[in-house]
């Protein structure tokens, strides 16, 4: 709980400072957004370091570090693309310094989600075939979300500088679209495999 209120309070005194710097016009929109991005993954990235520090603290049965689940490894792939699509903005000086901030939150993002979907499985030993199948649901929707968000860090960023900006090629509209049915496919697809897999039936022993 005290991690907990403490990165709430880590994420509000950010958005205070991002919002005092954007109305004091010391930062463009779109650098304030980057910075959000940044911030967002800080969060997420603390989280998962707190989560490692409680795998190896619990007393528990670690399974062996299991193969990566091939759908899940899609969703990475898709967010490492989307990651490099903010590769047409780097190219304008206008927009430089935020496309290079957002292009690293996302990959960030998909280097959190390729963690969590090899990070070794943890069990109690109470009914471990019940137990993996429950972690394996739990850890495909995690991945999905993480997946989706790098997706998202891009779309957002994409979508807001076409539309302040004068003078939009093809391909970065393109990028808009992309991304935004990427990012809707691997939400929806993470939350419906995770559903599927939480289903499974455990093998009998």
């Amino acid at each position: 709980m005290p991690y907990v209120a403490s990165s709430a309070i880590f994420v509000v005194a950010g958005a205070v400072a991002i919002i005092a710097l954007l109305l004091s016009a010391v930062v463009s929109p779109e650098i304030g957004y980057a910075l959000l991005c940044l911030l967002m993954v800080m969060v997420c990235l603390a989280d998962l370091l707190e989560e490692e520090r409680a795998r190896r603290r619990r007393v528990a049965s670690l399974a062996p570090r299991p193969r990566l689940d091939p759908v899940p490894a899609i969703w990475i792939a898709v967010a490492l693309l989307a990651s490099a699509m903010v590769t047409p903005y780097g190219f304008e000086s206008a927009h430089r310094v935020a496309a290079v901030i957002v292009g690293l939150c996302a990959l960030a993002m998909t280097a959190i989600a390729w963690r969590i979907a090899t990070a070794s499985q943890q069990l109690t030993g109470e009914n471990p075939e019940a137990e993996r199948v429950k972690e394996r649901a739990c850890r495909a929707v995690r991945v999905g979300i993480s997946s989706a968000l790098a997706v998202a860090i891009v779309f957002v960023f994409a979508a807001f500088v076409n539309q302040t900006s004068t003078n939009v090629t093809a391909l970065e509209r393109y990028i808009v679209d992309v991304t935004f049915y990427a990012f809707l496919v691997l939400w929806i697809g993470g939350m419906l495999y995770g559903w599927a897999l939480h289903r499974l039936r455990p093998r009998s022993a």
